[in-house]
């Protein structure tokens, strides 16, 4: 029977993976518990706990990608940089409108980049800052825009 840290409690799925089913999720969809009252991520506690402490800076990452488990042989250590490489290489880095950060579409950006051509002639340096209250954005987002700094 694998450890378990004190209440968290899990089944496992046909993939081997422990999803745990005691918890909820934040707001990123990882577990979070309380460890000696300071909250911390579910598969890190499981890590700790079969394979000892966490190197300041180090992350804990999930081999299967599923943010719910805890199995320790689905988990691995790396830095952030590994991290965003693994995410990269496994087409999960949200761009355009599926980013969840995102404000805009597509569509607005469009018009933000036609409206500024038209307008550098016709408007004062101001344009911008009108743009950004329109969109309701910030001024050096607006910027970036135009200037294919972001979405590209």
């Amino acid at each position: 029977m694998p450890l378990r840290p004190r209440q968290l409690k899990w089944k496992i799925d046909k993939n081997d993976c422990w999803n745990v089913t005691s918890h909820g999720t934040n707001s990123h969809g990882y577990v979070g518990i309380q460890r000696k009252k300071i909250r911390c991520g579910a598969h890190r506690a499981i890590w700790e706990k079969y394979n000892g402490s966490i190197p300041k800076g180090m992350c804990v990452l999930h081999k299967c990608d599923n943010r719910i488990c805890v199995n320790p042989e689905h988990l691995f250590m790396g830095t952030k940089k590994d991290n965003n490489i693994d995410r990269t290489r496994k087409g999960r880095s949200a761009k355009g409108e599926k980013n969840g950060n995102n404000k805009l579409t597509r569509k607005q950006i469009k018009e933000i980049r036609q409206k500024h051509i038209k307008g550098i002639n016709q408007y004062n340096p101001g344009n911008i800052m009108e743009l950004a209250i329109k969109y309701k954005v910030n001024r050096s987002h607006i910027w970036r825009i135009i200037n294919c700094k972001a979405w590209t």
